[in-house]
């Protein structure tokens, strides 16, 4: 800002003047985590590209959008230093990337909130909780030398066209400890209720490599490997030659997604891959509108160790480690066992048959979900149409009487 930019401050007053005819929506994407520059790049890219709307004009990132009384232009910016080169490629070639708008967007911020000229309103909502890249269309494409560099490294590893793949992904500090630019100031530690333990997974690795499923442990950065001896698991996490672009291409081409919650899978969920969340905290948070089987970690009263019922469950909506705590709440990760279950009954859905119809036990939760998070949360719960979400099977026929409190 200042002196780098002294037409900032004649472009604003320029807008404000034609405020009545003309204004300049300004979108900034958080690109320092994955799971936020995901799902607001793809969100945005549904948005302005959607048949339902004006055609866009010849800059990708410029599109006339609704607007009351006046023609709206949509600038699309991020910070420097995203979590993944490759998505800001996509995001680029798609929403184009306005440092113009960014510079904007600072000085008309210094200003008192009364006099600020850029229009900073969100038809989306919350594009990480908003399923509108799923009915519309949020996937950005890779080039087709970009498909063929991918292809070419599965191929080197024994990978035949036709083999199926699945991406596992199991939460740790690693990551988040050496992610600098986007830690907060109580640090991460807050975070470490969605954090699990690699080792209670190998279990469903071997049913899945027994199925004839490659399995590809994710992850940027891991606190330690998982030591299976197949020639169809790979523990990318620590390969040598993992890079951005297999970081996106593996999750968008997966036959499906186990994940305990970390922003990655969102591009499995981006690109329409069925996904089993483990482990996921909390309930009320499970994502709907997609192929999807969730169970979440199992909590329990510290001081009388009884379970939670699913009320409680689902009105425990908590985001800290703290919370939690002061909650009086233990958690706790499902067993090797269960995750293995699970496993079992998501394999059909990676394997590309029907699911299966709808249990009773799987109607009494989501009618018990649906009215919870309407009556505690004041959230509305919107089913994709043909119900495709599930919860764990497995987990729900191991919960006692009194879980339905």
């Amino acid at each position: 800002m200042g002196a780098s930019a002294p037409w900032a401050v004649p472009a604003l007053f320029t807008l404000a003047v034609l405020r009545g005819r003309v204004r300049l929506r300004v979108v900034a994407l958080d690109s320092t985590r994955i799971g936020h520059f995901v799902p607001g790049a793809a969100a945005w890219a549904a948005w302005l590209t959607s048949p339902l709307l004006p055609a866009p004009s010849e800059d990708a990132a410029s599109q006339r959008l609704p607007a009351i009384g006046a023609r709206t232009i949509t600038r699309v910016t991020w910070s420097s230093g995203a979590a993944n080169r490759q998505w800001e490629a996509m995001a680029k070639r798609k929403l184009g990337r306005s440092r113009a708008a960014r510079c904007l967007s600072e000085w008309d911020s210094a200003f008192p909130s009364r006099w600020r000229v850029l229009d900073r309103s969100d038809p989306l909502g919350d594009p990480i909780h908003n399923d509108l890249f799923l009915r519309l269309d949020g996937r950005l494409p890779f080039l087709p030398a970009e498909e063929a560099a991918a292809r070419a490294w599965l191929t080197s590893l024994g990978w035949e066209p036709g083999d199926r793949w699945v991406c596992l992904l199991v939460r740790d500090p690693a990551y988040l400890a050496t992610n600098s630019a986007a830690r907060p100031l109580r640090g991460w530690g807050y975070h470490s209720y969605r954090d699990g333990d690699i080792a209670s997974y190998r279990t469903a690795v071997a049913e899945l490599l027994d199925a004839g499923f490659w399995v590809f442990r994710m992850g940027k950065e891991a606190a330690r490997p998982l030591n299976v001896e197949h020639p169809r698991f790979i523990d990318y996490a620590f390969r040598p030659d993992r890079s951005d672009l297999l970081d996106v291409w593996l999750f968008a081409h997966c036959a499906g997604c186990i994940s305990t919650g970390s922003g990655p899978d969102t591009i499995a969920r981006v690109w329409r891959r069925p996904l089993l969340m483990v482990n996921l905290l909390p309930l009320a948070g499970l994502w709907t509108g997609c192929e999807i089987v969730t169970a979440p970690k199992a909590l329990t009263w510290r001081e009388s160790g009884r379970p939670l019922t699913l009320t409680e469950m689902i009105t425990a909506s908590y985001s800290s480690s703290e919370d939690y705590a002061r909650a009086g709440i233990h958690y706790a990760e499902q067993s090797p066992e269960m995750i293995r279950d699970l496993v079992v009954e998501f394999r059909p859905w990676i394997a590309g048959e029907p699911p299966q119809p709808e249990s009773d036990l799987q109607r009494r939760f989501w009618e018990y979900f649906i009215r919870v998070q309407r009556d505690v949360h004041g959230v509305h719960v919107n089913r994709s149409l043909g119900h495709l979400e599930r919860v764990g099977e497995a987990w729900l026929r191991a919960q006692p009487a009194e879980f339905w409190d």
